[in-house]
């Protein structure tokens, strides 16, 4: 397809040969050597010339200049290059012979300036080197070498780490697994798992892009330790030793989220929420629609193509797409080999349409003029004047009429000549739309936003009947197949059927005990399948409108349905789950967990492939494939809670129970399902014991690697709500109000005392021993160990409350207020403000900042802050910067326990470290799920991450240049010892604010 001069004709490029120099001639005919539709960069184009014609760079210079005034070749800003699509490929014809030399003479351009360095393996050239602005080098550079007969030095730079990383950085993730295809199997095994995280890979160069921006200095390293981590992973080797500047690198050590299997066939990333999906015809693309912008991946090759607008409409067979630009214009963008981006000269453009067969397009302005052009040429066939501002959806299935609406009614025209056809009118003055056209073009269904709904005849242009009168805005519409009934249900999730014939009310579906959230009709009109919030998909006979069968989707929450373009299948979706079921006999023909909720999905016409999308995420899944993902050996059932200490094991509690895992292999070494929700346990520092308390009450010490009962802590028969640990002894309060202590060495009962506060939710011990707080639903009192009451804390809840590691002070929250308490005589120290909920605090080893973690009222997700504490000032308070020292769209923080770094987590998005020194990100990682909570091995050489599907440790690689920092664990000290007092001096630095 051609518009206008954008793409040339074989004969206007063989007339610009005649118009032109010689020299200008043989820089056209060598444009053959470049991939067609690629931007190349100038500079890149120039020194092919050179070297392969011969030219002086002036003469070069010329020639692109001369070709650029007749649009053989067209600038591009973003790029600064020429765009060689321009050019029609079958019209720059090279022998083979030619065009490996030309292949040579592009390879010798980009290798000037490079010069070989380092241990290069398998590879001769550094190709890694080349300049990041060198994007179509990186992107088509392995090409460029097989096709010139050095296969084998293409093959070891496909699989080089460095160069993959270079060329996601340069230009995407899909370049460099179309070059690892061509490999060996290992290597088409190392593209798999590329394309499986590419999503991952792209976010992790979009975080670095970050980084640059807001932390100029910072090393911004994200990209390259994710792909380490990723291609150990896949060869299920140690990661390979990095360089660069990073002081701190995040590489997986274990998992037990579940792993993709081979169903995941791709994975990319977004900038922003989807907003709807779409795979072509042939299923070879896949269609992404963001905030003013559209994706195409060409999944074969995993390579996409942007365009900026909203509002797509495609040609049938996908070789163009119209959109609505930002300026308000109309722009139609060639797709594939054949690319092109062109304006139609129409502003203020408010919607498109175009024909079924794709031989027109129609846009309407916001004046109401609605033009018609021919797609083949973008000739203007005729202009609407004050026709209406809304032409989607109402184009007819056979091109002999298009519906234009506005307020009121709407307006039909013949779109071949611009002949007014007829007006429809409403009786009641409000924007209306089309909602439905019939198969056979034969009517129409408009309505408008009173609730009315009408039936109109096509091709009278008269009205039917009136449908309705205040229905809930459609949701849902459905025509039959032979267009003799239609389907419609509002707001109330009612579907009605009426007789497209003279618009009687056939049927009344009382489908769903909640809301309708789908509505599908089969190719042959026979059956209809309706999803609902219920989780049930019912599939009706047309004939009778009685239930055929009920469905009952794996998963939870609502249901959504998709038909088949063939009727052989229907395809059920519900939270994280799609399954294909058998049209004829309602058997699972498969079924995809998918792992994480699905915004938005899409199959294909064979149903092959598999599209769905989560926040900025869009994955492919192949359906014939019976593995959708490798799950744990024994899952921990969405774990909620992780226990670290320091020492060779890692505890995690989830619905399925306690799981204790060696903390170097994550192999699972014993299991205890009777445990409360949630768990109240507590640890040994040394992690020779693990206490828990369970189902019948019993608080119970077991040997963390065998889970063999080492002792049984009577608790008096009510139940136990909380248990803490430090300095040699093992605290318990619960329901009955009383405080039971033992001594962790021969675990012999050495207090035991009623706490006069009624039911205890919490307990804290300090770090040295020296008192034990306890505490209910608004009030906390601290003892010393042989029962005398030290102080009283007036409205102190110590739910999720810290100690320091002074054991001078007490951090508590409360709803949207954090507080901090002395705890020698209890008066309040300090409360700070929050604009939301507040759900806990941290604080650093050595007591110079808190983190404050809660659901922000600004905020859609959870929002963390740290905050530096000032210990004393001229007048000796204690208390919070008014500044925030970092804001973070996050989900937990967590200190080092060396008091170096910060780990933040964000959901789906990244695991971060922080220097607190600075509050500069220096790592970043992904899990492979979605996390909630965060927290640091005991020893600090890793930290922990937990989301619903699992637990993923990490391990903290850190240079060994540097001076660190090193703060004693609060929970290091047994047997009575003392904790070095930190920063501060008792009261004489806090001064006194007595509580109210």
């Amino acid at each position: 397809m051609s518009w206008g001069s954008y793409v040339l004709a074989e004969a206007d490029v063989l007339a610009a040969r005649d118009l032109v120099s010689v020299e200008t001639a043989a820089c056209l005919d060598a444009l053959a050597v470049f991939v067609p539709g690629e931007c190349v960069e100038t500079d890149v184009v120039l020194a092919y010339w050179t070297g392969h014609l011969g030219l002086s760079r002036a003469a070069a210079e010329r020639g692109h200049h001369e070709l650029s005034l007749l649009s053989v070749i067209s600038r591009q800003d973003e790029a600064a290059g020429v765009v060689a699509a321009a050019v029609r490929p079958a019209v720059l014809r090279y022998s083979p012979a030619a065009l490996r030399h030309a292949d040579e003479a592009l390879l010798a351009a980009a290798h000037d300036g490079i010069t070989p360095s380092g241990d290069l393996g398998e590879v001769g050239t550094p190709w890694w080197q080349l300049p990041p602005g060198s994007r179509y080098l990186y992107r088509w550079l392995c090409r460029h070498l097989r096709r010139s007969g050095r296969v084998s030095e293409a093959a070891a730079l496909s699989r080089e780490a460095r160069w993959i990383h270079r060329v996601i950085a340069a230009t995407e993730v899909g370049s460099a697994v179309g070059d690892l295809r061509h490999g060996t199997a290992a290597d088409r095994r190392l593209a798999a798992a590329l394309a499986r995280s590419a999503s991952r890979l792209e976010a992790a160069r979009a975080h670095d892009e970050r980084v640059l921006r807001d932390h100029p200095g910072s090393p911004a390293e994200a990209l390259r330790d994710a792909l380490l981590d990723l291609i150990a992973r896949a060869q299920g080797t140690p990661p390979a030793a990095g360089t660069g500047p990073t002081p701190v690198r995040l590489s997986t050590r274990w998992s037990t989220m579940p792993q993709p299997g081979k169903a995941l066939s791709a994975s990319y990333a977004l900038d922003d929420r989807p907003g709807a999906l779409a795979f072509s015809p042939d299923g070879t693309r896949l269609a992404v629609q963001t905030t003013g912008r559209l994706s195409v991946w060409d999944l074969p090759t995993g390579r996409r193509e942007v365009v900026s607008g909203s509002g797509p409409v495609f040609a049938p067979d996908w070789s163009w797409v119209a959109v609505r630009d930002t300026g308000g214009s109309a722009a139609v963008h060639g797709l594939g080999a054949d690319r092109f981006t062109c304006t139609t000269g129409d502003q203020s453009v408010y919607d498109l349409a175009a024909a079924a067969d794709g031989t027109w397009l129609a846009t309407a302005a916001r004046s109401g003029t609605v033009r018609i052009r021919n797609s083949h040429d973008g000739r203007l066939r005729c202009e609407l004047a004050d026709a209406g501002l809304h032409v989607g959806g109402g184009a007819a299935p056979d091109g002999s009429w298009l519906l234009v609406t506005r307020p009121g009614g709407g307006t039909v025209w013949d779109p071949a000549t611009g002949r007014l056809l007829g007006t429809l009118v409403h009786e009641r003055h409000d924007a209306t739309f089309a909602e439905l056209v019939a198969r056979d073009s034969s009517w129409v269904v408009t309505c408008d936003r009173s609730g009315d709904v009408v039936l109109w005849d096509a091709r009278t242009v008269q009205r039917r009947a009136l449908l309705a009168r205040d229905l809930p805005w459609p949701h849902w519409r459905i025509g039959a197949p032979d267009s003799s009934w239609l389907l419609m249900a509002g707001e109330d999730g009612v579907p009605r059927v009426w007789c497209s014939a003279d618009g009687a009310l056939t049927a009344t579906l009382r489908a769903h005990r909640d809301r309708l959230t789908g509505c599908e009709v089969s190719p042959d009109g026979s059956w209809l399948a309706t999803a609902g919030g219920d989780g049930l998909v019912r599939v009706w006979d047309t004939g009778d409108w009685r239930v055929r069968t009920v469905l009952e989707p794996r998963g939870n929450g609502a249901a959504a349905c998709l038909v088949a373009a063939d009727g052989s299948w229907l395809a059920t979706r519900r939270d994280d789950h799609v399954q294909l079921w058998d049209s004829r006999d309602g058997s699972l023909r498969a079924e995809v967990d998918c792992g994480d909720r699905i915004d938005r999905w899409a199959v294909t016409a064979d149903g092959s492939l598999l599209a769905t999308a989560h926040e900025g995420t869009v994955r492919v899944w192949d359906t014939a494939l019976p593995d959708p993902s490798t799950p744990d050996d024994d899952p921990d059932g969405e774990p909620g809670h992780v226990l670290a200490p320091c020492g060779p094991w890692i505890a995690v509690h989830g619905a399925a129970g306690v799981r204790v895992r060696d903390e170097a292999s994550g192999r699972l070494l014993w299991r205890c399902s009777d445990v409360g929700d949630p768990p109240t346990w507590a640890a040994a520092s040394d992690g020779s014991w693990l206490a828990a308390v369970d189902g019948d009450g019993m608080l119970r010490v077991r040997h963390p690697r065998t889970g063999a009962v080492l002792a049984n802590l009577p608790t008096g028969g009510s139940r136990v709500r909380c248990c803490a640990h430090a300095a040699g002894r093992l605290a318990a309060t619960g329901d009955d109000g009383r405080v039971r202590c033992w001594r962790t060495d021969t675990w012999q009962e050495c207090a035991d005392w009623d706490g006069g506060l009624g039911p205890l939710t919490a307990c804290l011990i300090a770090p040295d021993g020296s008192w034990l707080a306890a505490g209910g639903t608004d009030c906390a009192r601290i003892w010393d160990f042989d029962g005398e009451l030290r102080a009283q804390l007036d409205g102190a809840v110590l739910d999720g409350a810290i100690v320091a590691a002074s054991g001078r002070w007490i951090g508590a929250v409360d709803g949207g207020m954090v507080q901090f308490w002395d705890t020698n005589e209890g008066f309040r120290l300090d409360r700070g403000g929050w604009h939301g909920v507040l759900h806990r605090c941290v604080a650093s080893p050595d007591e110079a900042w808190v983190g404050l973690v809660g659901l922000h009222a600004n905020q859609y997700g959870f929002t963390a802050d740290a905050l530096p504490i000032r210990p004393y000032v001229e007048e000796g308070e204690f208390g919070l910067f008014t500044e925030r020292a970092v804001e973070l769209a996050t989900g937990d923080v967590a200190p080092s326990p060396d008091g170096r770094w910060a780990a933040t987590t964000d959901g789906a998005g990244p695991i971060r470290v922080w220097d607190v020194a600075t509050w500069r990100p220096v790592a970043a990682a992904w899990a492979d799920g979605r996390v909630r909570r965060c927290g640091w091995l005991a020893d600090g050489t890793g930290l922990w991450v937990v989301g619903p599907r699992g637990v993923q440790v990490f391990d903290l690689a850190q240079a060994t240049s540097g001076r660190r920092r090193s703060v004693s664990s609060p929970d290091t000290v047994e047997g009575g010892g003392s904790t070095p007092a930190g920063p501060f001096d008792g009261r004489r630095a806090w001064g006194r604010q007595r509580s109210p």
